[in-house]
């Protein structure tokens, strides 16, 4: 069998749904994510100017963290409050966010040779396009799907990359 990452996101939710009997409902909302990082940062009484930019530029830190990157815009401090408190309310409420399943996806498949056998035979061949665009933490959950066979193939192209804002090369 061979799959295509075009979105890595719906391989990594299959491999956690068949692992922990994930649903679409626990995959926390947009809508959500905001409301509770503006909550935060109000409770922290952080200033900015424009609030959509602000939520957006925290989330998108949280991303690149998550990812293996680092917190590079907001205060340390803040960061490190507002962060525990996100994880600690995604625990709470039994939520993941995108980022979670790659983590735990990563996690399952290094910890579980079962789970890890099963899902290299799944998935024999890889082709990744924009490759470009992936972080540290999918490119972690590839390369342990492609180890045993071996048989990845990558397109990317430095100067179309988007997504740095969350880690990516």
């Amino acid at each position: 069998s061979a799959v295509t990452f075009g979105t890595f996101h719906a391989v990594f939710f299959t491999i956690l749904k068949a692992a922990y009997n994930y649903s679409a409902h626990c995959i926390i909302k947009p809508q959500i994510q905001h409301e509770f990082v503006k909550d935060q940062m109000c409770r922290l009484e952080l200033e900015y100017d424009d609030e959509n930019e602000a939520v957006a530029g925290v989330l998108s830190e949280i991303s690149c963290v998550k990812g293996g990157g680092v917190n590079r815009c907001i205060p340390p401090q803040s960061f490190r409050i507002m962060y525990r408190a996100y994880d600690d309310m995604l625990v709470r409420k039994h939520l993941i966010d995108f980022d979670d399943m790659i983590v735990q996806c990563r996690e399952l498949l290094m910890q579980r040779e079962d789970y890890r056998r099963a899902w290299q035979n799944k998935y024999k061949y890889i082709l990744i396009d924009e490759f470009q665009d992936i972080n540290k933490a999918q490119f972690d959950v590839v390369r342990i799907l492609a180890d045993e066979y071996r048989n990845l193939f990558v397109v990317g192209d430095d100067d179309q990359s988007i997504y740095g804002f969350r880690g990516s090369a």
